[in-house]
């Protein structure tokens, strides 16, 4: 299998130590375009339409290990979809869950669940805005930064800003297709 890694792309303000500068940012849109040139033309990653994403088992040891040893109460991060989704409609992922679902999701939510630590879980990948709920436990997918979600040729400039208060999560979708998600946590 052939992959590229780009990592840290750094948007942000360029950045000095001990007052020399160490993040060059200002053309950082450019190295992007060309690194995506770059994949395109010469490298060309392999993708495989038959590929399933799941957590293995040494990763799901881990996470019950973990939250044995908490007694803090938790928010998971993953980046593909640990929710069972409807994907009618989505233009990237229709017909192919493989590609954006965590093939073990319901070993995973059992172990959330069985926790009984887990306040909320949040995932992107999906380029939508969505909460679904499995056993008392709300999944938040995120919209990608880039995603032209009405098809009008204008970024989605997604964000989200979460505020969780007592038994409450409270997810505003900020950006050019705003929305807000509320859940009332049930324990």
């Amino acid at each position: 299998m052939k992959f590229a890694i780009i990592t840290d792309i750094h948007l942000g303000p360029e950045g000095f130590h001990k007052g020399i500068l160490r993040k060059v940012n200002k053309d950082v849109k450019i190295f992007l375009a060309d690194f995506v040139k770059e994949m395109n033309k010469n490298i060309k990653p392999e993708s495989d339409d038959k590929i399933n994403f799941y957590i293995s088992d040494e990763q799901k040891n881990w996470l019950k290990n973990d939250l044995d040893k908490t007694d803090k109460k938790c928010i998971a991060f993953v980046h593909y979809s640990l929710a069972d989704q409807d994907l009618t409609g989505n233009p990237w992922f229709e017909g192919k869950p493989n590609k954006c679902l965590i093939a073990n999701r319901k070993e995973i939510r059992d172990i959330l669940s069985a926790s009984n630590k887990i306040i909320a879980v949040f995932n992107s990948h999906l380029h939508w805005d969505r909460k679904n709920v499995h056993e008392n436990i709300p999944y938040f997918t995120i919209q990608s930064l880039v995603e032209n979600e009405d098809d009008k040729g204008i970024a989605s400039e997604t964000h989200a800003v979460v505020n969780i208060i007592n038994d409450k999560v409270d997810v505003e979708i900020k950006g050019n297709y705003s929305k807000k998600f509320l859940y009332k946590i049930c324990r």
